[in-house]
């Protein structure tokens, strides 16, 4: 077991106590800056009418029931289904495709969760992934140097240089976005037409070995596009930049006050 692990086990009740009926805490568009700040997160996008959502609720809120009122660490839960809370699921960071979907990590530069849905599982990882803050512009206390010194030469930027950094950046993910969705539509199709190849379905062997295959390669799509999103907003310092920026806008609302 990792320090990590150590240190927070400490705080937590035994799992055996752990109950499956606890309430997650369900944030919206207009919650989510304020109830995210300053912590880690592990989030569930879902859709109440998803029956896989359903089999993963009972899991989840055991999960939240044992990091509740955690001071560095947060469970929450958002139903893209409502209108309030269409702008955090369907726009970067998260852009939500599918339910349910598990992202952790910096609320401002989140990673997607690909480990298995069970209590036992998303437990071990939070605790090892989520139970320290994120570097932030507010936890400047747990930056490294090098963190430090960026964060610094952002703030000596003006608010305009800030928004135009975000405007190159979102114009790469636009891009990214773009040729991720031309290369789904191809493997799309070449699903379709194998699904519509009578004489490969009466080969069930071989009928199953293109599915699998092609599984495997939207999987590997999905990774890489994950992968490419997060080094875009890496190169552009996209959680420190947006932190900043919002304190410069509200700095020169105060002003005009």
């Amino acid at each position: 077991m990792s320090i990590k692990a150590i240190l927070f086990t400490i705080f937590l009740l035994p799992s055996a106590l752990v109950s499956a009926d606890h309430p997650v805490l369900k944030l919206n568009d207009r919650t989510w800056q304020t109830k995210t700040e300053g912590k880690s997160i592990f989030i569930k996008f879902f859709s109440p009418f998803c029956e896989l959502c359903q089999e993963l609720a009972p899991e989840f809120a055991k999960l939240a029931e044992e990091w509740e009122g955690h001071n560095n660490g947060v469970i929450v839960e958002m139903d893209c289904e409502s209108e309030d809370s269409l702008k955090t699921c369907y726009h970067d960071p998260f852009n939500v495709e599918e339910y349910p979907t598990l992202w952790y990590g910096d609320p401002y530069n989140p990673k997607r969760y690909l480990g298995d849905w069970t209590y036992e599982s998303m437990s071990a990882w939070a605790i090892e992934h989520i139970g320290i803050p994120p570097c932030s512009v507010k936890n400047i206390e747990f930056c490294n140097d090098y963190e430090k010194q960026v964060i610094d030469e952002l703030q000596s930027k003006s608010k305009s240089e800030l928004e135009h950094v975000k405007r190159q950046m979102n114009k790469q993910l636009s891009r990214a976005h773009a040729e991720h969705d031309d290369f789904i539509a191809e493997v799309n199709n070449i699903y379709r037409d194998a699904n519509d190849d009578k004489q490969l379905k009466s080969h069930k062997a071989a009928y199953e070995e293109v599915m699998a295959e092609l599984n495997t390669i939207y999987e590997e799509l999905q990774k890489d596009f994950q992968n490419k999103l997060d080094t875009i907003r890496s190169e552009s310092n996209h959680m420190w930049m947006l932190q900043i920026l919002q304190g410069k806008s509200g700095e020169r609302r105060a002003r005009e006050f």
